[in-house]
Protein backbone atom coordinates (compact mmCIF):
# COMPACT_ATOMS: atom_id res chain seq x y z
CA UNK A 1 0.00 0.00 0.00
CA UNK A 2 1.27 3.29 -1.24
CA UNK A 3 -0.07 6.67 -0.15
CA UNK A 4 1.43 9.93 -1.21
CA UNK A 5 0.83 12.95 0.97
CA UNK A 6 2.41 16.68 0.16
CA UNK A 7 5.44 15.32 -1.78
CA UNK A 8 6.28 12.59 0.69
CA UNK A 9 5.67 8.66 0.04
CA UNK A 10 4.11 6.36 2.77
CA UNK A 11 4.00 2.53 2.18
CA UNK A 12 2.95 -0.20 4.32
CA UNK A 13 4.14 -3.52 3.44
CA UNK A 14 1.64 -7.09 3.97
CA UNK A 15 -1.25 -4.67 4.07
CA UNK A 16 -4.56 -6.54 5.85
CA UNK A 17 -7.54 -4.98 6.69
CA UNK A 18 -11.52 -4.83 7.06
CA UNK A 19 -13.80 -2.41 5.31
CA UNK A 20 -17.60 -1.34 5.69
CA UNK A 21 -19.95 -0.89 2.32
CA UNK A 22 -22.21 1.34 3.29
CA UNK A 23 -25.74 2.84 1.12
CA UNK A 24 -27.69 5.14 2.47
CA UNK A 25 -30.36 6.64 0.86
CA UNK A 26 -29.75 10.55 -0.57
CA UNK A 27 -25.94 10.06 -0.27
CA UNK A 28 -23.04 8.53 -2.83
CA UNK A 29 -22.12 4.42 -1.60
CA UNK A 30 -19.11 4.88 0.00
CA UNK A 31 -16.30 2.10 1.27
CA UNK A 32 -14.89 2.77 4.68
CA UNK A 33 -11.28 0.64 4.94
CA UNK A 34 -9.31 0.16 8.17
CA UNK A 35 -5.67 -1.30 7.19
CA UNK A 36 -3.07 -2.14 9.06
CA UNK A 37 0.59 -2.72 7.99
CA UNK A 38 4.17 -2.99 8.18
CA UNK A 39 5.97 -0.01 8.73
CA UNK A 40 8.74 1.27 6.21
CA UNK A 41 10.67 4.76 5.95
CA UNK A 42 8.75 7.37 4.47
CA UNK A 43 10.93 8.95 1.56
CA UNK A 44 10.24 12.01 -0.07
CA UNK A 45 9.12 11.72 -3.81
CA UNK A 46 7.57 13.84 -6.34
CA UNK A 47 3.71 13.33 -6.35
CA UNK A 48 2.29 11.35 -8.53
CA UNK A 49 0.32 12.35 -12.22
CA UNK A 50 -3.27 11.86 -11.31
CA UNK A 51 -5.26 11.36 -14.72
CA UNK A 52 -8.91 11.52 -13.83
CA UNK A 53 -9.63 11.57 -17.45
CA UNK A 54 -11.70 8.23 -17.01
CA UNK A 55 -13.38 9.52 -13.66
CA UNK A 56 -17.21 9.54 -13.64
CA UNK A 57 -19.46 10.86 -11.04
CA UNK A 58 -21.19 8.57 -8.59
CA UNK A 59 -24.46 8.36 -8.36
CA UNK A 60 -26.75 8.72 -5.13
CA UNK A 61 -28.60 5.82 -3.31
CA UNK A 62 -32.21 6.62 -4.69
CA UNK A 63 -35.23 5.37 -6.26
CA UNK A 64 -34.35 5.74 -9.39
CA UNK A 65 -30.37 4.66 -9.18
CA UNK A 66 -30.83 1.84 -6.18
CA UNK A 67 -33.78 -0.22 -8.34
CA UNK A 68 -33.25 -3.42 -6.49
CA UNK A 69 -33.74 -3.87 -2.14
CA UNK A 70 -34.81 -7.81 -1.60
CA UNK A 71 -35.01 -9.57 1.48
CA UNK A 72 -35.92 -12.90 0.66
CA UNK A 73 -37.63 -12.25 -2.26
CA UNK A 74 -39.79 -9.04 -1.05
CA UNK A 75 -39.06 -5.73 -2.12
CA UNK A 76 -38.48 -3.09 1.02
CA UNK A 77 -38.01 0.44 1.09
CA UNK A 78 -34.14 0.99 2.43
CA UNK A 79 -33.24 4.05 4.31
CA UNK A 80 -29.39 2.46 4.91
CA UNK A 81 -27.62 -0.47 4.18
CA UNK A 82 -24.17 -1.96 5.54
CA UNK A 83 -22.16 -4.92 4.81
CA UNK A 84 -19.30 -4.74 7.36
CA UNK A 85 -16.40 -7.54 6.91
CA UNK A 86 -15.69 -7.51 10.45
CA UNK A 87 -12.31 -8.77 10.01
CA UNK A 88 -9.89 -9.11 13.09
CA UNK A 89 -6.60 -7.93 11.92
CA UNK A 90 -3.55 -8.54 14.19
CA UNK A 91 0.10 -7.60 14.18
CA UNK A 92 2.59 -10.80 15.12
CA UNK A 93 6.26 -9.81 15.09
CA UNK A 94 8.25 -12.56 16.54
CA UNK A 95 12.08 -13.52 15.75
CA UNK A 96 12.62 -14.13 12.23
CA UNK A 97 9.12 -12.89 11.09
CA UNK A 98 6.84 -10.27 11.29
CA UNK A 99 3.58 -10.50 9.75
CA UNK A 100 0.11 -8.50 9.59
CA UNK A 101 -2.60 -11.54 10.01
CA UNK A 102 -6.52 -11.73 9.69
CA UNK A 103 -7.08 -13.91 12.33
CA UNK A 104 -10.84 -13.85 12.50
CA UNK A 105 -13.66 -12.17 10.90
CA UNK A 106 -17.51 -11.34 12.04
CA UNK A 107 -19.37 -9.98 9.46
CA UNK A 108 -22.81 -8.77 9.58
CA UNK A 109 -25.18 -6.79 7.24
CA UNK A 110 -27.52 -4.27 8.60
CA UNK A 111 -30.30 -2.10 6.90
CA UNK A 112 -32.88 0.16 7.93
CA UNK A 113 -36.07 -0.65 6.45
CA UNK A 114 -39.83 0.72 6.57
CA UNK A 115 -42.00 -1.42 8.61
CA UNK A 116 -44.68 -2.95 6.52
CA UNK A 117 -47.83 -5.64 7.25
CA UNK A 118 -46.37 -8.24 8.76
CA UNK A 119 -48.64 -10.68 6.46
CA UNK A 120 -46.05 -9.25 3.90
CA UNK A 121 -42.71 -9.60 5.66
CA UNK A 122 -42.30 -10.67 9.15
CA UNK A 123 -38.67 -10.28 10.40
CA UNK A 124 -39.79 -10.81 13.65
CA UNK A 125 -41.04 -14.82 12.59
CA UNK A 126 -37.43 -14.84 10.30
CA UNK A 127 -35.97 -14.41 13.39
CA UNK A 128 -37.71 -16.68 15.82
CA UNK A 129 -37.02 -19.68 12.77
CA UNK A 130 -33.40 -18.71 12.30
CA UNK A 131 -34.61 -18.10 8.30
CA UNK A 132 -31.81 -17.39 5.88
CA UNK A 133 -33.10 -15.59 3.42
CA UNK A 134 -31.44 -14.27 0.35
CA UNK A 135 -30.59 -10.37 0.29
CA UNK A 136 -30.04 -8.55 -3.42
CA UNK A 137 -29.09 -5.02 -3.30
CA UNK A 138 -28.51 -3.60 -6.86
CA UNK A 139 -27.16 0.38 -7.61
CA UNK A 140 -26.69 1.57 -10.74
CA UNK A 141 -29.09 1.02 -13.84
CA UNK A 142 -26.46 2.12 -16.53
CA UNK A 143 -24.40 -0.60 -18.09
CA UNK A 144 -20.80 -0.90 -17.14
CA UNK A 145 -21.86 0.85 -13.63
CA UNK A 146 -23.97 -1.52 -12.31
CA UNK A 147 -22.60 -2.81 -8.43
CA UNK A 148 -25.21 -5.66 -6.78
CA UNK A 149 -24.75 -6.93 -3.56
CA UNK A 150 -25.68 -10.68 -3.02
CA UNK A 151 -26.07 -12.19 0.46
CA UNK A 152 -27.60 -15.95 -0.73
CA UNK A 153 -28.42 -17.00 2.64
CA UNK A 154 -27.97 -14.70 5.42
CA UNK A 155 -29.68 -15.56 8.74
CA UNK A 156 -31.72 -12.77 10.30
CA UNK A 157 -31.30 -11.42 14.00
CA UNK A 158 -33.91 -10.16 16.42
CA UNK A 159 -35.27 -7.06 14.58
CA UNK A 160 -35.39 -3.49 16.39
CA UNK A 161 -38.43 -0.67 15.89
CA UNK A 162 -37.64 2.64 15.16
CA UNK A 163 -39.41 5.35 13.74
CA UNK A 164 -38.37 8.74 11.88
CA UNK A 165 -40.55 11.29 10.55
CA UNK A 166 -43.37 9.42 12.13
CA UNK A 167 -42.62 6.59 9.65
CA UNK A 168 -42.29 3.23 11.42
CA UNK A 169 -39.07 1.40 10.62
CA UNK A 170 -37.02 -1.69 11.28
CA UNK A 171 -33.46 -1.68 11.90
CA UNK A 172 -32.78 -5.29 10.79
CA UNK A 173 -29.09 -7.40 10.78
CA UNK A 174 -28.40 -10.19 9.12
CA UNK A 175 -25.61 -12.49 9.78
CA UNK A 176 -24.28 -13.74 5.90
CA UNK A 177 -23.68 -17.53 6.29
CA UNK A 178 -22.19 -19.78 3.63
CA UNK A 179 -23.91 -21.88 1.23
CA UNK A 180 -20.69 -23.09 -0.04
CA UNK A 181 -16.85 -22.21 0.98
CA UNK A 182 -16.61 -18.58 0.83
CA UNK A 183 -20.00 -17.83 -0.42
CA UNK A 184 -21.81 -16.10 2.33
CA UNK A 185 -21.72 -12.90 -0.06
CA UNK A 186 -20.64 -11.38 -3.51
CA UNK A 187 -20.27 -7.48 -5.35
CA UNK A 188 -20.26 -7.88 -8.54
CA UNK A 189 -19.63 -5.03 -11.07
CA UNK A 190 -21.46 -4.99 -14.75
Amino acid sequence: MHISIGGTRYAMLGTRGTAEFMLDAQATPKIKFDLTGLFTLPADTAPPTVDLASWTEPTIVSHNNTPVFTIGGTSLVMKTAKLALGNKVEPRFLVGSEDILITDKSELFETTVNAMPLADFNPFQMAMNLDRPAVVLTHGTEAGKIATLNLPTAQMQRPGLSQSQGIKEWPLRLVPRAAALNSQWSLTLT
